[in-house]
């Protein structure tokens, strides 16, 4: 994990990845850092925009063509193509199985407190899942 707030997220990438860079980065919150997760992708990489966070300008490096970099959107597809929603689901569903997706939880709390976690939320400054328990 790279905390993009603490961290320099292009030299981290590149520390990780030896030097090659990541091949896919999920960005929520566009702005400038879709910038700084552009220089962080491979030759070749692909960022999925899922969110809009930011409400500043989206500014994208001249090399973007040069390296072959793809910028693509997540659709609602799930929402209406029943074989694609069912492929989905037993993809999540077998990789919690073999443990291979954890989520990561910043807090919990308990339903009668949904106001107080609604406020986190609000305050977007959690890492992780917030968990209502009923």
């Amino acid at each position: 994990m790279i905390v993009t707030d603490e961290e320099d997220v292009v030299g981290r990438t590149h520390a990780l990845t030896a030097g090659a860079g990541a091949r896919v980065a999920f960005d929520a919150v566009a702005g400038p850092a879709l910038t700084t997760l552009l220089h962080a992708l491979a030759p070749g990489g692909i960022v999925v925009q899922y969110g809009l966070l930011s409400q500043e300008p989206m500014l994208f490096p001249l090399d973007v063509s040069a390296r072959k970099l793809t910028i693509t959107g997540y659709g609602l597809d799930l929402a209406t193509d029943t074989e694609l929603r069912r492929r989905a689901y037993r993809f999540v569903k077998d990789g919690v199985a073999a443990g291979a997706f954890r989520p990561v939880v910043a807090d919990t709390f308990p339903l009668s407190a949904a106001a107080e976690a609604h406020a986190v939320l609000e305050r977007n400054t959690h890492v992780g899942k917030i968990v209502l328990i009923p």
